[in-house]
This record gives C-alpha cells, structure tokens and sequence, in this order.
C-alpha cells in the first residue's frame, strides 16, 4: 500500500495539505506522524511479509493492541487493515524511554505496575504465538541454509525445550504478552504507554520480564523486584525469570539471524 493511500484512513486526512512527517520506527516498518484538524495520529506502514517470517502476525497485533488500549496501555487503535497493510493510531506525546530508565529503578517499578495491568486483562482470541513452534521455524529455515550447522541446531532446539519445562509457564495464567519492551517501545507521556505491539502474544507473562533481562543485563540485580512489581513473585521464582531471560535472549539471537538471512535473499 502507498503511503498516499495509506493516509486516506486517517481521520480528517486532506489531500494536498496533510503532511506526514517521518518518525523513527522499526526494520519492517515505516511510521509517520499526521496531524490533521481531527487530532494527531500516527502511521505505520507494513509493506511486505518479512515480519510474519520472523514471528508477527497483524490481525493479532491489532487485536492485542486495541485490547490494551482499552487499558489506557497503549495508544487507540484508529484503524488496523484487514490485509495488514497499514496500521492508524492515536499520537501519544511524551518522552521515548532510554537505555538509562531500564536499569533505574523507579522508573521499572513504573513499569512493573504497567505489565501488572496488562497481564491481568483478560485478552481476546487471537492466533495462538508458541515459543517452541517459533524457535523449531527459526532453526529449520537456519538449518536449510547452513547444513553444517544442523547438528549444534539439534542441540540448541532440545536446550531449549529443557528450559521452557524448567521455567513452569503452566504455573501462569496466560496473558497478554507485549514480547519487545526495549527502551524505544516504551512512552512516557501524560500516563506510561507501550507502543510496536507487532510480536505481541497471548502467552506466559513471565517472558515480558525476560525480554527486559535479556535485553538489559543490569536489570538483573532486580529480578525479585520486578517479580514482585509485576505481581508474579507468587508463581515465578528468580531462577525461572533468568532462565526465560536465557530463552529470549537465544530467540532474539535467532530472530537476528533468520532476519539477516531473509534481508539477503
């Protein structure tokens, strides 16, 4: 879809006068802020499949989205396309977190209390997101692709299996899931408010927790903390979190890998 297109869904849109100017947005994606006399949006275009390669599925990103929205988690959802093509949200204005807020901590109490809210929420019916299916695709398609690599695969794909038992996600409701809490994701507005929902899932909320560990190794010191910020300190264990940590961080690892591969081909 064409940005001009695009733009025909954002409220009070008007050829020729609206301007959409550049934001920074993610590897896949291209956003825009519009602003127009019905208020201030934002637009993300999604232009080809490379995402759904590597984990996001679009119609389970809006839905999950506009769920947490309804929260005041994340900003409305204006408008998802069907296809996938094209998402409208509502500008939220604040300050973009830092690598610094992520190892201080009342900035992740804050956050804690965020994913507290989130992972209570009963979430909607979505297309399932399975670390286990997700992880086995990334090691298949390295595997085709360097065969002298499908043995240590074979390897990397049973540890993993081994640490998902050991973390006991089945001790946890599943949740919605934001899956990507880096700095950058995250808006410090008139309220906290997480943005780029597009590897969300429902799932074990532990792995929200995981994703700021593996992410950000100083936060480690405050494990318990953010056990107990979150609410999950009654049904995860610090050795739990930093084994899901371990988790993420070889799925992000792969995640690295299978995008380079596909970027190339």
């Amino acid at each position: 879809m064409r940005l001009e297109e695009a733009l025909a869904w954002v409220p009070g849109y008007e050829p020729g006068l609206t301007i959409a100017q550049p934001l920074p947005s993610g590897v896949h994606n291209r956003a825009f802020r519009v602003d127009t006399r019905e208020g201030c949006f934002v637009l993300r275009l999604q232009p080809d499949g490379r995402a759904a390669i590597l984990g996001a599925n679009r119609q389970r990103e809006a839905a999950l989205h506009a769920a947490a929205a309804t929260h005041g988690l994340a900003p409305g959802v204006v408008y998802a396309d069907p296809g996938g093509q094209c998402l409208v949200t509502e500008y939220v204005a604040g300050r973009r977190w830092s690598a610094d807020d992520m190892q201080d901590p009342t900035a992740l109490e804050r956050l804690g209390h965020l994913l507290r809210t989130l992972h209570a929420s009963d979430p909607p019916r979505v297309a399932p997101l399975r670390i286990d299916a997700l992880i086995r695709q990334h090691c298949r398609r390295l595997a085709r692709a360097f065969p002298a690599e499908r043995a240590a695969l074979r390897r990397l794909v049973a540890d993993c299996a081994a640490q998902l038992e050991a973390i006991g996600s089945s001790r946890r409701r599943p949740a919605i899931v934001h899956n990507d809490l880096h700095h950058s994701n995250i808006i410090d507005g008139p309220r906290l408010v997480l943005i780029d929902w597009e590897y969300a899932g429902v799932g074990d909320p532990l792995f929200d927790l995981a994703c700021v560990l593996a992410y950000y190794p100083e936060s480690q010191k405050m494990a318990a903390m953010l056990l107990e910020w979150s609410g999950l300190a009654a049904c995860a264990t610090v050795a739990m979190l930093r084994t899901s940590a371990a988790l993420f961080r070889t799925l992000s690892d792969l995640w690295a890998r299978v995008g380079h591969l596909n970027s190339e081909s």
